[in-house]
């Protein structure tokens, strides 16, 4: 569906969103609500942070080191309605399984309910061989997302949810990085995301499976992103500044590094 498309489905969605929205505050940007006699949920439209404000700056330095001669055109997005409302409109409308968008405004969206998160299905300690069938089901799941041509840009294991007959679908897509970044080096974002985030739910020796389907299932453009980001992921890895201050984020650094030197030869390495 085209952008333009997309537009006019959403201009005839549009409603008056004041009373669903009267609860939602800062810290608490989406609720459950009703809908049309449906259950759903209501999210507002949060203005952007600190690091989407500072995107801009550092993107162009991105494309050129991790992604030299590949064809961007950013997106452009309506000014009058929220970019997850955009993204999710877009993406439903190509078969994919995230929300329904059922109402807009200019600051909040109403949306279907997409089920439950997949973490509540993940108890290592309980199962952990149910733990890596549902991880395995999602690389298989983000890998097919990606070579059907999308993105997500939440990725993580959090922003996975579990619907009807087990299947996985995708909620938060708030981010508009294609704004600024050529499509490859969104999936290659997405799939460093989802590794970070699974590590605390498998051993080392699952996670180097896991991460080995992952990165053996992108495509080539994804394989290429990965392999020119190595050594930077390697000097993360190593940073004792890191270490000291975000030692979980570290761990995930250092097991997806690994991984990474791993696969050198699937990835490739410039």
């Amino acid at each position: 569906m085209s952008d333009s498309s997309v537009s006019d489905l959403l201009s005839a969605r549009r409603a008056d969103l004041s009373a669903v929205t009267a609860v939602l505050t800062g810290r608490r940007p989406v609720s459950p609500c009703r809908w049309q006699a449906q259950d759903a949920f209501v999210k507002k439209a949060m203005p952007p942070r600190w690091r989407d404000r500072c995107f801009p700056l550092y993107a162009p330095w991105l494309r050129r080191k991790l992604a030299p001669g590949v064809p961007f055109v950013p997106r452009v997005y309506p000014a009058d309605l929220p970019v997850e409302a955009v993204r999710l409109a877009a993406l439903h409308a190509a078969g994919c399984r995230v929300p329904e968008i059922l109402a807009v405004d200019r600051d909040a969206f109403v949306m279907s309910d997409a089920g439950w998160t997949l973490e509540d299905e993940l108890n290592p300690r309980d199962d952990p061989a149910a733990c890596l069938r549902w991880l395995t089901l999602a690389v298989t799941d983000l890998t097919d997302f990606h070579a059907a041509g999308h993105w997500h840009g939440g990725a993580q294991a959090r922003n996975l949810t579990l619907g009807p007959e087990g299947r996985l679908g995708r909620i938060d897509f708030e981010t508009d990085y294609d704004r600024y970044l050529p499509l490859p080096l969104l999936q290659g974002f997405d799939v460093l995301l989802f590794l970070s985030s699974v590590t605390r739910y498998v051993s080392d020796d699952d996670f180097d499976t896991l991460s080995t389907l992952c990165v053996s299932r992108s495509g080539a453009a994804v394989r290429a992103v990965l392999s020119r980001a190595l050594p930077l992921v390697g000097w993360l890895a190593r940073s004792s500044l890191l270490a000291r201050t975000a030692p979980k984020e570290a761990r995930r650094v250092r097991a997806i590094a690994r991984t990474l030197a791993a696969c050198r030869a699937d990835i490739g390495h410039d």
